[in-house]
């Protein structure tokens, strides 16, 4: 089976890369156009092993006209956690195997979270906007302690971001699409948007989500309080959310993007590059091992990490 993958040796582990060589994996070192990738047009029984930030068009760049074109796909191993920028029905009908990194960057996300949670509370993004010179006629912060945060999604990260708000004094609460035992207070989504300071997102997305986050909920949320972001865009209505900023009727939100920057915007809105948050060492260096045992599972015949 031919290895492909879209992610620079350098960032891999020592020994991850001597099981991917003795496999004779090729590597892409730099970002790359699909046209470019030779050997997906080859007849050879094929995985393909995907980091998106080293393919034109990051979570864009794999629609399934594309996948279509890959001759003899067996597996399709992204080096995500989010899986649903990719078409897994399809590959599902047509027996390819999806896998993604579960667990890879779940501190790191939350970390990040926090962090945002943070800026935005301190009025960060007015202080890029106006080259960071502080005015305090109208950048006077907001401090943590006792706010009530509502998390949209108990998994992994979700989880992990509630032990640090926790922690730090804040009030918590969740919604989640399934039951689940948790120390933390269960409640309707309508609830949390309406009662919270803080709204957190944190759940695994999918075309079929497609505005779930409606902008009745956005409506609902106190004037006071900030929306943060850390799944796909294509969820809830981005602009609607930062004309209510904008207009005073949001404190403020956050999230990540590459088609807008904080500085290019007016008010506390805090825009990282896509992928920011989970990128850390100690996130690379999961990505690393769990990506090496999805590969290593298909070639052996026992797939791990299947999403579809």
């Amino acid at each position: 089976m031919q290895i492909v993958i879209l992610k620079p040796r350098n960032q891999f582990r020592k020994e991850d890369l001597k099981r991917l060589d003795k496999l004779d994996a090729h590597f892409y070192e730099e970002k790359v156009k699909f046209e470019e990738i030779k050997e997906l047009f080859s007849d050879n029984e094929k995985l393909l092993a995907v980091q998106p930030l080293f393919l034109e068009g990051i979570f864009e760049s794999l629609p399934i006209e594309k996948i279509k074109k890959i001759k003899n796909l067996k597996a399709l191993c992204l080096a995500t956690t989010a899986f649903g920028w990719i078409d897994g029905k399809w590959l599902r009908k047509n027996s390819i195997i999806l896998a993604n990194c579960p667990g890879k960057a779940t501190n790191a996300v939350a970390e990040g979270a926090y962090f945002s949670m943070t800026a935005l509370l301190r009025k960060i993004p007015l202080l890029i906007q106006n080259g960071w010179k502080a005015d305090y006629s109208y950048m006077v912060g907001e401090e943590a302690l006792d706010l009530k945060v509502g998390i949209i999604g108990l998994g992994r990260i979700g989880e992990r971001f509630a032990q640090i708000c926790s922690r730090n004094g804040l009030g918590m609460s969740y919604w989640n699409r399934t039951k689940k035992k948790s120390i933390y207070k269960a409640d309707s989504i309508k609830n949390i948007f309406k009662k919270s300071d803080v709204v957190y997102l944190s759940f695994a997305t999918d075309k079929s989500l497609e505005g779930f986050i409606n902008n009745r909920l956005i409506d609902s949320m106190k004037k006071s309080a900030m929306l943060i972001s850390c799944i796909d865009n294509f969820v809830y209505d981005r602009e609607y959310i930062i004309k209510k900023v904008q207009k005073g009727e949001l404190f403020g939100c956050a999230f990540e993007a590459e088609d807008v920057k904080t500085k290019s915007l007016k008010g506390n809105i805090f825009v990282l590059p896509d992928s920011y948050y989970f990128s850390t060492r100690q996130t690379r260096e999961n990505e690393s091992k769990i990506l090496t045992e999805t590969i290593m599972g298909v070639v052996n015949g026992k797939p791990v990490n299947v999403v579809n």
